[in-house]
């Protein structure tokens, strides 16, 4: 591209051709810098090919694809491969191994592309996160800053919720279900060539209790924050009561969110729950996938409710933006329940890490 100037407004933009990938942009010829004649410097970045504006403000995004409400429907895929376990096989029961298998692997690919996306939100999460620490440090060594580090608080207890939720509710539920799905898939096509002993019996332990052990403990870790969750959103409500009496219309508003996500923390916290234990009993049991329709059905309602009344997209709160003052200190409660919430999935990680390597040495000797 040439680098002469036009008297025309509409070649008052002039970027170059970039050779950098990852690095952002500070000069006009060698990085890719588009010059304003009469504005600021706008610097991109390249990304797979693609010029992307990096001093554009992040958001958290409201990104939850609709696709991953149907991630448990991969637990059913091994219908066929647990139902039928004689030789030959019929034809129509090969038929719906592969497509069991078929299904699982592709719900895999739902749960890599919304994972990807949740991890795009975590990582804006804890930039503002770090940003409101150091500014709360900062403020705390002035005087007569009280309200806005109470409302830097409040912004920390936001934060908290607003990780928590994809951590939970996305990036564990994607990586546990498509790990599930990638060892039910596996195991259901080996059913296919059952008729071998060792193939055989790869199939049951992958399609059985450990193909839907990543499910099982999902289910647990979802159900116990959701159950947090309800809570929360329980106290918000009698708060909000009492404080907002001669106000109905902002107070049925509230009341009206806190019933959303309520609803969102029983559907998706009982369903995974249920399905969970009704994944680990379709090992040996065919009735158990009847119980799995009904999980099935209330996970795509809690995904179609996230969606559209209780996931909301909004900037990140980083250095210099401005701040909404709160009158009140937040409860002594909720700073407690959000540390015993961290130190919980601290534990808890750590001692499914434990069972793991116990399990692994005493099947091993």
């Amino acid at each position: 591209m040439s680098d002469t100037k036009s008297n025309s407004p509409t070649s008052s933009i002039q970027p170059s051709v970039a050779s950098s990938s990852t690095t952002p942009f500070t000069g006009l010829e060698a990085h890719g810098d588009a010059v304003l004649s009469d504005g600021p410097t706008l610097r991109f970045v390249r990304e797979k090919g693609i010029f992307r504006p990096l001093n554009h403000p992040p958001n958290l995004q409201n990104s939850l694809l609709s696709t991953v409400g149907y991630l448990e429907l991969a637990n059913a895929g091994d219908f066929a491969a647990n139902y039928w376990n004689d030789s030959p096989l019929p034809l129509y029961a090969v038929g719906l191994m592969a497509f069991g298998g078929t299904l699982a692997f592709v719900m895999l690919d739902f749960a890599r592309r919304d994972a990807r996306l949740s991890w795009q939100n975590i990582r804006g999460l804890l930039a503002e996160r770090r940003s409101l620490l150091t500014q709360r440090s900062q403020h705390e060594r002035q005087e007569s800053q009280e309200a806005i580090i109470r409302a830097i608080d409040c912004y920390l207890y936001v934060n908290f919720r607003e990780f928590g939720t994809e951590i939970m509710d996305r990036l564990f539920m994607d990586s546990f279900l498509g790990f599930g799905a990638i060892l039910v898939g596996v195991g259901t096509y080996m059913a296919i060539a059952g008729a071998n002993p060792h193939i055989f019996f790869a199939s049951n332990l992958l399609t059985g209790h450990i193909g839907n052990s990543p499910c099982a403990l999902f289910g647990l870790m979802n159900f116990l924050w959701s159950s947090w969750v309800w809570l929360r959103a329980r106290d918000h409500r009698k708060v909000t009561s009492a404080d907002l009496v001669g106000d109905p219309k902002l107070q049925a508003m509230i009341r009206r969110r806190t019933l959303y996500v309520q609803l969102h923390s029983i559907l998706s916290g009982v369903a995974a729950l249920i399905a969970g234990g009704a994944a680990l009993a379709t090992a040996t049991e065919p009735w158990a996938y009847v119980a799995l329709a009904p999980c099935i059905s209330a996970s795509v309602i809690a995904n179609y409710l996230w969606r559209q009344s209780v996931g909301y997209s909004r900037p990140f709160v980083t250095q210099g933006s401005s701040m909404v003052m709160f009158q009140k200190q937040p409860c002594r409660w909720c700073k407690t329940s959000i540390r015993f919430t961290q130190s919980w999935i601290l534990s808890s990680g750590m001692a499914c890490t434990r069972l793991s390597v116990l399990f692994f040495f005493t099947r091993r000797f």
